[in-house]
């Protein structure tokens, strides 16, 4: 439990520094609201009805690698930006996207 606690924490300061949008302020005031996790979700899910596409991409790491596999991700160019077809174009696909990366120390010696 403390590591979920100490998990939360962590997401509710990333996020909290990059809150841009409506929906990530909402997230970010309801889990200062519900420290404990006394409540069934960590977010509201009304508050993610609308058009999602200018949220920030997750990555979650609990171990090691994670950092790699965002960086993974970020580095990613398989496919033309413009056209989606198959071949790099030389720009990341996800040049674009916005990153939260969320780690925590529970499964690290």
């Amino acid at each position: 439990m403390k590591a979920i606690l100490s998990l939360t924490l962590l997401c509710v300061l990333v996020v909290g520094s990059r809150a841009a949008d409506d929906v990530v302020v909402a997230a970010v005031a309801h889990a200062k609201a519900h420290p404990q996790g006394d409540v069934p979700s960590s977010f509201v899910a009304v508050d993610y009805r609308g058009d999602l596409r200018d949220l920030p991409i997750g990555v979650f790491d609990s171990g090691v690698g994670g950092l790699t596999v965002l960086e993974a991700i970020k580095a990613h160019d398989r496919h033309h930006n413009l056209t989606g077809t198959a071949g790099a174009d030389g720009v990341p696909d996800f040049a674009g996207e916005r990153f939260v990366y969320f780690g925590d120390q529970a499964n690290m010696p």
